[in-house]
C-alpha cells in the first residue's frame, strides 16, 4: 500500500509534467516551419535592393595610344627617307645609265681605231661633266697625261687587267692624234664600262683639288 501511495504522489506528477513538456516541444517544433516563410520574404527584400555590379567598358581600338601614334609617325618617316633615298640614288645614277648606253652606241657605230680612241674619250669627258656639274670649263681644258691622271684619280683602276688599263691610258692621251695609232677596242671597252660603272664623282672642292695634284690646269 505504501509503495502505491508513493507512486501516486511522485511518479504521476513526474509522468504529467514530462507529458507537457513534450507537448509543448512538439508545439514550438510545429510552429517553427510557420516562421520560415517570413524569413525568407525579408531576405528576398533585401536581395532585391542590391544592383548588379558594374563592370568597366570594353576598351575600343580606336582612338589608339598615343605609343601607336608615335609608331605610325615614325613608320611614315622612315618610308618617306627610304623612297627620297631610292628615287635620289636612280636619278643620280641616270647619267650612268646614259653613258652606258652611250658606249654600246660606239661600240657598234665605230670601226676606227682613232674614231673609237675620240669617241670613248669625249664620252668619259661627257660623264665626268655629268656627274660634276658645274665641271664643264675645267674639264675641256684637260687633256694628255693630265686627263689621264684625273680619270685615274676618279677611280681604282688596278683591279683591271694590266691591258685594260694600258687601253685606257691610250686613248686618253694624245697619241690618238698619230697617223699611226692601233687600239685594242675590246680592252678599251671593258675599262670604259668599268669606269663608267665604277668611277666616283667629285666635288667641286675635290675636283679642285684633284686637277692641283695632276699639275696642268691650262
Amino acid at each position: 500500500m505504501l509503495i502505491e501511495t508513493l507512486s501516486a504522489i511522485i511518479v504521476k506528477p513526474v509522468i504529467l509534467w514530462c507529458s507537457s513538456a513534450l507537448t509543448a516541444v512538439v508545439q514550438v517544433a510545429a510552429q517553427a516551419p510557420m516562421q520560415i516563410p517570413g524569413n525568407n520574404q525579408q531576405v528576398a527584400k533585401l536581395l532585391g535592393q542590391l544592383h548588379d555590379p558594374v563592370l568597366p567598358s570594353k576598351i575600343g581600338i580606336w582612338p589608339p595610344a598615343p605609343g601607336w601614334w608615335l609608331l605610325v609617325t615614325l613608320g611614315v618617316v622612315l618610308i618617306a627617307f627610304l623612297l627620297k633615298r631610292i628615287h635620289s640614288g636612280r636619278r643620280f645614277n641616270l647619267y650612268r645609265r646614259e653613258a652606258l648606253k652611250a658606249l654600246e652606241k660606239i661600240k657598234n657605230d665605230k670601226t676606227d681605231d682613232q674614231q673609237i680612241a675620240s669617241a670613248l674619250s669625249g664620252l668619259l669627258k661627257q660623264t665626268f661633266i655629268s656627274a660634276s656639274p658645274g665641271s664643264r670649263n675645267l674639264i675641256a681644258q684637260f687633256y694628255g697625261t693630265a686627263w689621264q691622271n684625273l680619270v685615274h684619280a676618279c677611280c681604282t683602276l688596278e683591279k683591271l687587267p694590266f691591258e685594260q688599263q694600258q687601253a685606257l691610258n691610250r686613248l686618253c692621251g694624245e697619241g690618238k692624234y698619230q697617223k699611226s695609232f692601233d687600239l685594242d677596242t675590246q680592252a678599251a671597252f671593258k675599262a670604259c664600262k668599268y669606269w663608267i660603272s665604277k668611277h666616283k664623282p667629285l666635288k667641286m672642292k675635290e675636283l679642285q683639288t684633284v686637277l692641283q695634284h695632276c699639275g696642268e690646269v691650262a
